[in-house]
């Protein structure tokens, strides 16, 4: 299974345990802030993961396809719904714009990319 050592030196695993994000103490699947995510009418896709954060332990990073790829205010539009009508814990702390979410043959979303694509993000 994929992993890393943090900066701190925690390692930190990745793979289908990481579908879970733990959130102030609770753990919640990532298909619960994709599914309120889509909620905002202007994506069509939405991968959620976690990202490591001081005081929550992990925060919500999600990673959005636009369903008008030329529509260069999805995301802080998308950050303005999630404020008005989301709780707090589903809120992403990061939200990237994409034009298509890495995925297998099968169809699944490969989150350890996503991971990945954030990653020198974290090691600074």
């Amino acid at each position: 299974m994929p992993s890393f050592w943090g900066n701190e030196g925690y390692l930190t695993v990745l793979g289908r345990a990481k579908s879970f994000l733990k959130c102030g103490g609770t753990r919640m699947s990532a298909e619960r802030f994709e599914e309120a995510l889509l909620a905002f009418p202007d994506i069509v896709e939405a991968a959620v993961i976690g990202v490591p954060d001081e005081v929550m332990g992990e925060a919500p990073a999600a990673f959005v396809v636009a369903r008008d790829p030329a529509d260069a205010t999805v995301g802080e539009r998308l950050r303005e719904f999630a404020s008005a009508n989301l709780p707090l814990a589903l809120r992403p702390r990061i939200v990237e714009v994409v034009p298509e979410l890495p995925k297998s043959a099968a169809g699944k979303v490969q989150r350890i990319k996503l991971h990945e694509r954030l990653r020198p993000r974290h090691a600074a």
